[in-house]
Order: structure tokens, then C-alpha cells, then sequence
């Protein structure tokens, strides 16, 4: 609401948009914001916690600030506090911690906290690079007269996988996987409520330890035939931060960058998907400190550049973004429609120049459009209080649009329509490759969700602090950018951690919501003439060896 203020305020004025009593219609779906709000929570507070335990909100050593505590957050949540709404945090007053529990007041609710339900309390060190550390004792975390976040313990629930610590990445399918066939989604179960937790010895509800969140999240989803910005959760808390991370963060993307200049070389002549590149050691010059590295330290000597992009290798990259010139990546980039300051060095090619999210959006949207302009629509229509047309960017396919302004738009369309911005070929050939870093390559969490996924992940450091992890992934009708960092850099992620451990499990979790029930079609939506395929070794781009993976390799005529 407030970028759609902003947006209408910058085209007709402050004073329009506060005393003209305009009607402002915008495409979100609420539903669809919910969902990425529920998803974003569970990401960030499930990082959060693995970092470490920053301490209470607050101590009351002086038992009347304790008892003023307790009278006003019994006026606050009742006797209810911990049932009526189970999954809402409340604050609690310490009141007595040994090894094992402590008790906690919630009000007039008394409540058990165990230690199992705060081993993840370990102080936070903003220097620590590791997660997941833990405590022995309650009383290492906590002690009376602490205020605390806390609710009623939470079963496991079977939602996703990525709501129940999915962290490893799934085992790419076989490269000779037929065409159109997908994973087995997880299953969603609906499970009706179940009585709060109690421990047998003191008969009190348990309650499990929580804090706000200092790392962000933030998700964006655009539709590819309109336009039309479904859904824009721009952090985790509005309240906290008006901090919009889809349009006003600029935020390095690490290996999502790669799909740009990737598709740079797929629209000439000299590259190719079974073009060979070397996957050897970088070779610094003398006084560099830079010396980049393939994910695991892995070297396979030579790959194909089919390969080098569904596995997201960074030395044959680096290579391949060097032979086409950095000047160049920075000029296609800019065709599809990123406007921040890109500096051309061969740091750009694994994505150290910061991006916007809804910009990085627009240019695989491009992709999977099959080449042609797009862009993201917040406003619909505004109508002045005299019933007058002041700005109309519906959609003719919109279903809530009428005859006559269906009539309209295809009329404004036929006369003003998409520009194509990249060959179509060059568009299938792209798409066809993050295709299969879903379902070959380095993606494959992505395609559980039930339809057709392709897209890229990014996971970006800053020295050997890891600050961003991105998944931009699309379906046949809808495209969905996923981050996750720390506004501040104060903190790495995680020094094991990844796309794959953060980003990409958020995206699932989402869109395993928003595409339920809803038909799709495969990926890449059409095919353009002037295309030939061959089936070929996976590996080499050879002949296919009988008991190898091969895969399908496509060439512009």
C-alpha cells in the first residue's frame, strides 16, 4: 500500500492522492501476501534461532517492577494467553530457573519451559560464522526477573518439507529424466488442533523460547502475462521496518547473475549449450587477492556450458563471462532493465554488483516470456471522485475487467504493445537451461511444488561472510524472487549455509501454497521456430553412451 502511495503520489501529487478522493485499485492478492508473510516468518525465525540467543528484552531485578509486569500483560492476554491464539508470541516473566526448566508467567497463566525447547539458545556471537550451536543448562540462557518471548510448544507438522529443517538439497533427477515429468510433491496435511503440550510432573502448559528476528526476508511475485505484482512482502515485520527490500534494497546476487550474462552468450554465435568451457584453478593476477572457487572445491577440467550453468560452477563462468567483456554484460543487462550501478570488473560475473529485486524479476520474466518487455504493474486503475479514468494499466485478460474496458485495453495493447527486447530463441534457449537447474542441476528443492519450475540460485559473501541467498524462480504463469539476508551485513548467514539451506526451502514453502489446485503448462511455454535439438552425452556433448546420463541440447539453426 504504501509503494502504490508512493507511485500514485509521484504521478498526480501528494495533494491528489490525500483531498481528491481518488479510487486506487491495485492487482495484490491478499491471500497470496499472507501466504509469502507465513513463509517469510518461518524462514527468518528458524534462521534466527540457529545463530544464537541475543538475551531478553528486558530484566526486572526490583520484584514491584516485576508484579507491574505481570498485572499489566495479565490485562493484556487474559486468561487465555496461551490458547487463544497458540501461534502468537507473548511476552513472559521468568520467575524461577534451575538445569532442567524454569517457570514462566504469562500474565496470571503460569507455564513450564523445558530445556529442549531452548537448546538453541547459545549466546549469539556477531563474529561467529557457524550455526547451530546449543546449551547444557537453562540457567545458561536465562535467569529470574527476564522477560522473554515464548508460546505454546509447537508439535511437528507435516506442511512442507521446508517447514521441517529441509536443509540438504535434493539429488538432481537423472539427466535422461523424460521430458514433463515432475517429483512427487509433498503432501500437505491438514491436521485438526491438538491440546497444548503439559508436563506430567507439574501439570503446567510448556511453552517454547522465541526472539524477534534481526536477519530479513523478503518475497516478490509477479505475474508473466500481465504484469500484474501478485503479491510484495518487502520484510518480515512493516510495523518495524517500512524498509521496502523488494524495490528499495540493493543487495548483491550472487550466482542468480549468472542467467544474465549466460544468456548474452546464447544470443550469439560462438557459444552454445554443448560449447566446452575449462573448469580449472583461477589464475590471480600478481597482487590479486581475489581467488574464487567452484562450490565443494570441486574441478572437472573441461564441462559444457550447459553444465557450467545448471550446476552454477563459478571458474568456468568466471572464464566464459571474461570472453564476452564485462562491458558487454554490463550493456545487456541494461537492455533487460536493471538501473543500478554495475560495475564492470570480473567480480560482476558472480554477481558482486548490487541489485534490485523487482528489477532482477523484470529480466527473468523477460526470459520466460519469451523475450518481450515487461512491467511490474502495482496500479491497476485510479478513478477520480468525479468517476473519470485518470490511469488505466488492466490487463485485457484481467477477469474483473469489463467488456468495454477489455474492448480498451486490447484496442491500447494492439497500438502499444511488448516490445521484444531479446531474440525468442535466445529466450527458450535461457529458459530451457534454468529448466533444468531444477530439474537436473542445482535447484531441485524448487521442483517439488507440484508443476513446472525453472529459475537460478545466488548465494553472495562478503569476504567469508555469506550476506545474501536468493532463489528467482517462474513458473508458466508467474514469477517469484526469494531473498534472505542481514540489512546490516553485521553477521554471516552462516558459514555452511546457502540458497539451498535458506532461500530456496522459503520459495517452496510458498509456492507450494500459491500454485495448489492450479493448472500450469510446461516450461518453456512455447517453442520459437529456427531451432534443432540433439540428444547427447551429458557430460562431453558427444554421442550418448549406453548407462550415462544424456540430456537434450537445443541450437539456433
Amino acid at each position: 500500500a504504501e509503494h502504490v502511495r508512493r507511485e500514485v503520489a509521484a504521478r498526480f501529487g501528494e495533494a491528489a492522492v490525500l483531498q481528491d478522493g481518488l479510487q486506487i485499485e491495485t492487482p495484490a492478492q491478499l491471500e497470496l501476501d499472507a501466504m509469502a508473510h507465513t513463509a517469510i516468518d518461518a524462514a527468518v525465525r528458524k534462521l534466527d534461532r540457529r545463530q544464537g540467543w541475543r538475551g531478553p528484552v528486558a530484566h526486572l531485578a526490583e520484584e514491584t517492577a516485576r508484579t507491574t509486569f505481570r498485572e499489566r500483560a495479565a490485562a493484556e492476554y487474559g486468561l487465555d494467553a496461551l490458547t487463544a491464539d497458540p501461534l502468537r508470541w507473548r511476552l513472559g516473566l521468568v520467575t524461577e530457573v534451575d538445569a532442567k526448566r524454569a517457570r514462566v508467567a504469562i500474565g496470571d497463566v503460569e507455564a513450564l519451559l523445558p530445556l529442549k525447547r531452548m537448546l538453541w539458545a547459545a549466546k549469539y556471537d556477531r563474529n561467529a560464522t557457524l550455526n547451530d550451536a546449543t546449551i547444557g543448562r537453562v540457567s545458561d540462557a536465562i535467569e529470574a526477573g527476564d522477560v522473554i518471548w515464548v508460546r505454546p510448544a509447537q508439535k511437528r507438522r507435516l506442511h512442507t518439507a521446508a517447514e521441517e529443517g529441509d536443509d540438504d538439497p535434493d539429488p538432481p533427477k537423472p539427466e535422461n529424466t523424460p521430458e514433463g515429468a515432475l517429483p512427487e510433491p509433498v503432501k500437505k496435511v491438514v491436521e485438526p488442533p491438538s491440546p497444548p503440550e503439559v508436563d506430567p510432573e507439574s501439570g503446567l502448559p510448556v511453552i517454547e523460547l522465541g526472539q524477534t528476528p534481526r536477519v530479513e526476508a523478503a518475497l516478490y511475485t509477479m505475474s508473466l502475462d500481465s504484469g500484474y505484482v501478485d503479491a510484495m512482502e518487502g520484510g518480515l515485520d512493516y510495523d518495524r521496518s517500512q524498509f521496502n527490500r523488494t524495490t528499495q534494497a540493493c543487495r548483491q546476487p550472487g550466482s542468480v547473475f549468472k542467467a544474465i550474462y549466460y544468456s548474452l552468450a546464447l544470443d550469439g554465435d560462438q557459444w552454445r549449450m554443448d560449447s566446452v568451457l575449462e573448469d580449472r584453478p583461477y589464475v590471480p593476477e600478481p597482487g590479486e587477492e581475489w581467488n574464487p572457487q567452484n562450490l565443494g572445491q570441486s574441478l572437472d577440467g573441461e564441462v559444457l556450458l550447459r553444465s557450467a550453468l545448471i550446476r552454477s560452477l563459478n571458474l568456468p563462468s568466471i572464464r566464459l563471462f571474461q570472453s564476452l567483456g564485462a562491458d558487454n554484460v554490463v550493456a545487456w543487462a541494461r537492455r533487460l532493465g536493471f538501473t543500478t550501478d554495475l560495475i564492470a570488473d570480473r567480480a560482476l560475473s558472480l554477481g558482486a554488483s548490487c541489485v534490485h529485486i523487482d528489477e532482477l524479476s523484470r529480466a527473468f520474466g523477460i526470459f520466460a516470456r519469451g523475450g518481450s518487455w515487461i512491467d511490474p504493474v502495482y496500479v491497476r486503475r485510479v478513478v477520480n471522485k468525479r468517476g473519470e479514468v485518470l490511469l488505466d494499466h488492466r490487463s485485457p485478460y484481467d477477469p474483473d475487467v469489463d467488456v468495454a474496458g477489455r474492448l480498451d485495453r486490447l484496442g491500447t495493447l494492439a497500438l502499444k504493445g511488448p516490445r521484444q527486447v531479446v531474440d525468442e530463441r535466445t529466450a527458450f534457449l535461457i529458459t530451457r537451461l534454468m529448466r533444468e537447474v531444477v530439474t537436473a542441476g542445482i535447484g531441485g528443492q524448487a521442483g517439488r511444488i507440484g508443476v513446472p519450475v525453472g529459475g537460478k540460485t545466488g548465494t553472495a559473501s562478503k569476504n567469508t561472510n555469506v550476506t545474501d541467498t536468493w532463489f528467482v524462480g517462474f513458473t508458466s504463469r508467474q514469477i517469484t524472487a526469494a531473498w534472505m539476508g542481514d540489512d546490516t551485513y553485521e553477521r554471516s548467514l552462516g558459514e555452511e549455509d546457502a540458497s539451498y539451506t535458506t532461500a530456496v526451502p522459503m520459495w517452496r514453502q510458498y509456492m507450494t501454497d500459491v500454485v495448489a489446485g492450479v493448472p500450469h503448462d510446461p516450461l518453456p511455454r512455447t517453442r520459437p521456430p529456427g531451432l534443432t535439438t540433439r540428444v547427447a552425452d551429458a557430460r562431453t556433448g558427444a554421442d550418448v553412451v549406453p548407462g550415462m546420463p544424456s540430456a537434450t541440447l537445443y541450437f539456433k539453426e
